[in-house]
């Protein structure tokens, strides 16, 4: 998404890729006793670790915004309260961030070289998304998962409409597996009409029938497309 919205980012992200491309075929080839030049792969570390710390601080500061929305979201379509998305790079964020890349590169050299590839850097990022303080992977059901991913897709809209000065296509594919009646209506509430929406899903008999007024529906069975007049 950070893609979609910042050609800079995305231009830091196919540049770092490219460098660590290079520095994994070096440490294979490390691995394998094969002399390389040491101030080649130290400048290739180098310029890894630059476009790494932009990465690192455009990516804390997009979920800082998601942030701005997310727990909202997710309040409104399930009325539990205090969910966030935590952003988890594999390193401390600091004011010496470069100092503290170098260190890591160092300290994971021999370890980098027996399996072949970068062990730290924004490809080994993760983020989790937590309720009341408690992460949704290890105590969440599939239905709050499930929100929990939604939320932070519908929260992205507000910034794509402020950065993009658009309104985007929202696709939702099966989003009402593992949701309760309330929770997919929450859901159809929420979304409005102001842009444009495609939702696939098995099932429309629980959803309120006043969402449909200025949805077009197609049904497709045996590989063929109809429109439907009215919900069956």
């Amino acid at each position: 998404e950070l893609s979609q919205l910042s050609d800079n980012y995305l231009k830091l992200l196919i540049e770092y890729n490219k460098l660590l491309k290079i520095r994994n075929d070096s440490l294979k080839k490390l691995n394998k006793k094969i002399v390389i030049d040491d101030n080649y792969f130290q400048i290739i570390t180098n310029y890894m670790i630059d476009k790494a710390i932009l990465i690192y601080k455009m990516r804390e500061k997009f979920v800082l915004k998601l942030n701005e929305n997310c727990g909202k979201i997710f309040y409104l379509i399930s009325r539990l309260d205090n969910f966030y998305i935590k952003y988890k790079p594999n390193i401390e964020i600091n004011d010496n961030l470069k100092q503290t890349l170098l260190k890591k590169y160092n300290e994971s050299l021999k370890k980098d070289i027996k399996l072949g590839t970068t062990l730290i850097g924004p490809h080994r990022d993760e983020l989790e998304f937590y309720l009341a303080n408690k992460n949704l992977k290890d105590y969440g059901s599939q239905g709050q998962q499930r929100l929990a991913v939604l939320s932070m897709k519908l929260s992205e809209i507000d910034i794509f409409k402020k950065y993009k000065n658009t309104n985007p296509i929202l696709l939702l594919d099966d989003v009402f597996s593992e949701l309760d009646d309330i929770k997919k209506n929450n859901i159809i509430k929420f979304i409005g009409d102001d842009i444009q929406t495609i939702i696939t899903t098995t099932d429309l008999k629980k959803i309120n029938k006043k969402s449909f007024k200025s949805a077009r529906i197609f049904k497709i069975k045996d590989g063929q497309v109809i429109k439907l007049e009215e919900v069956e």
